[in-house]
């Protein structure tokens, strides 16, 4: 197997607006830390596939496959062995779209394309052949449900480590996931970071023999947060020190695989929307409008207030003109990597979703890429519309118009499985 890899610097100049979080005032005020483009180039009995993890918060659908058919084109490979995933930083450059919790700024994601599509040119620049080695193991303390839901609360600790060895004994690159939101910065802070999983990635490179390339993706954590969020870099070093140290750890326990085959498989799914009638609009504002009353008119509650405002007037719109809609389009990535079967879904998927494709499939090497492809938003299990919570009631006024049906985590699940028995 020959694989190639690169590093890029994304970090933009302070100035620029942070994405994530709604409570923050902007602009970026200065740097923890630097974001990274990093590109992980695999080739193997003729198959080729291309993963680029970016320190951001996440991609459009549009600029993914912008992205990725760009990548494809200068390799002159198939689109679907281009993957585009995301730690999901809230301490980012903002490069999705989401009401009142920071601006894109056009001539950054200019940048970004240039630097992604140089990244993948350097790594082809620099293949080498390696041998893979798998280890895997739990990461306890660092992660919790932020949902506090007593009857589905869940956790998943799972960190497996797929490294990539030279024949001198030291590491060319290190993949490894671990289901957890990147958020070990508040939403007071106004500096750029790559938080939790950037510094837990750069400490483990430091630590591995020959500096590897460190890609760490985030699992399915739509309903998980660290331990601990601080206003300062504290929350990100505590956490990032037991990450990184615990992939440093896996090194020593890595067994090498049998084989080292590739292939990629991609599906599109749409998945239903909660189409609301004008009169279940008019309800839902005049419950926000009775929160808003019972609240100081502090810094949150204005920018609160304007969010719903717009969001509620663009969906007054779609309903009253009967506007075409933009679909929820769930992408799934299948890709297998020796021992390891990764399905990317371009969500925040809560994390029963690897689990159960786990039990339902037979596969227990199989682990969930969050933010890949795109972001369509929150995908919850049914049990969690009965409990409510941001994730399903509130979050589409952010990123979108309609909330997702209840369903639609089962839908993408069971089409998961559908596709991962087939031979």
């Amino acid at each position: 197997m020959k694989i190639g890899t690169s590093e890029k610097l994304i970090t933009p100049e302070p100035g620029i607006e942070l994405c994530g979080y709604l409570l923050r005032e902007q602009p970026s005020i200065g740097k923890y830390d630097e974001l990274y483009a990093r590109t992980l180039y695999l080739e193997s009995h003729g198959n080729k596939i291309v993963w680029i993890h970016c320190d951001l918060i996440g991609f459009s659908n549009e600029l993914a496959w912008q992205i990725r058919n760009a990548v494809a084109k200068a390799l002159a490979i198939d689109t679907v062995n281009v993957v585009l995933s995301a730690t999901h930083t809230h301490a980012g450059p903002a490069t999705v779209f989401l009401r009142k919790c920071g601006d894109v700024n056009p001539a950054y994601v200019d940048f970004l394309e240039k630097t992604i599509l140089d990244g993948v040119k350097d790594a082809l620049r620099n293949t080498e052949d390696v041998t893979m080695h798998f280890s895997e193991s739990a990461v306890e303390g660092i992660s919790v449900d932020r949902t506090k839901s007593a009857k589905n609360s869940h956790v998943d600790k799972a960190l497996p480590v797929l490294a990539f060895k030279r024949k001198d004994g030291t590491f060319k690159a290190v993949f490894t996931n671990f289901a957890m939101h990147n958020v070990g910065l508040s939403s007071n802070n106004r500096k750029i970071s790559s938080d939790v999983a950037g510094f837990a990635a750069v400490r483990a490179s430091s630590l591995i023999k020959g500096n590897p390339a460190v890609f760490l993706t985030n699992g399915g954590c739509g309903n998980i947060n660290p331990a601990q969020v601080a206003d300062d870099y504290s929350g990100v070093e505590k956490a990032g020190t037991i990450l990184g140290d615990s992939i440093v750890s896996e090194i020593s326990r890595l067994a090498q695989c049998s084989g080292d085959a590739l292939s990629a498989s991609f599906t599109e799914l749409e998945l239903p929307l909660n189409i609301i009638t004008k009169e279940e609009l008019a309800k839902i504002v005049e419950n926000h409008q009775r929160y808003f009353d019972s609240k100081e008119d502090d810094f949150f509650t204005r920018r609160f207030r304007e969010a719903i405002r717009i969001w509620s007037e663009e969906t007054s719109e779609i309903i009253e003109k009967k506007r075409p809609l933009k679909p929820a389009m769930a992408y799934l990535h299948i890709l297998k990597m020796g021992p390891l079967t990764l399905v990317g879904i371009n969500a925040e998927v809560f994390s029963k979703m690897a689990e159960q494709l786990r039990a339902l499939t037979g596969i227990q090497k199989l682990y969930v890429a969050g933010y890949t492809d795109g972001c369509i938003g929150y995908v919850a299990q049914s049990a969690m519309y009965e409990e409510g919570g941001y994730a399903v009631g509130d979050a589409h006024k952010f990123y979108a118009h309609f909330a997702l049906k209840s369903g639609g985590f089962e839908m993408l699940r069971d089409k998961i499985a559908e596709k991962l028995k087939k031979p």
